[in-house]
């Protein structure tokens, strides 16, 4: 986006959509307590917990400018959950070698557990990774 010659913004088209604000919030901070950081062991939990630490600033930054229901984000964040491992799944049965950030054993623990947390549900993924 450009404003009076200077870029403004930027449209992530591959993700672009029209919804409520707690999708792009539960989206995001989905993202930030699930994707797998490939460090070693010794370092993980400290960089897991600035990710933890960074979900909850952005998310009280955001209901500063605008109250969202917490049950709305992590309906979203479950979704985002779902959403990578069907992808994942789906490439997988296709064959397809391409790997994506959440293709690794610690990826799917990650996905799969953070969506425990939120519904309670326990998923297991079929496939190998």
């Amino acid at each position: 986006m450009v404003k009076d010659g200077e870029v403004t913004g930027v449209i992530d088209w591959v993700n672009a959509s029209v919804a409520e604000p707690a999708m792009d919030v539960g989206t995001t901070v989905g993202s930030f307590v699930t994707v797998p950081v490939p460090i070693p062991a010794i370092l993980r939990q400290l960089v897991y917990a600035s990710m933890r630490a960074a979900k909850r600033s952005y998310e009280r930054a955001y209901r500063r400018l605008a109250p969202l229901p917490a049950s709305r984000v992590q309906y979203y964040e479950a979704v985002r959950c779902v959403s990578e491992l069907v992808w994942m799944g789906a490439r997988l049965m296709n064959g397809d070698a391409t790997t994506g950030v959440y293709q690794s054993t610690e990826g799917v623990r990650r996905l799969t557990r953070h969506l425990r947390r939120l519904t309670g549900v326990e998923v297991r993924f079929p496939f190998k990774v």
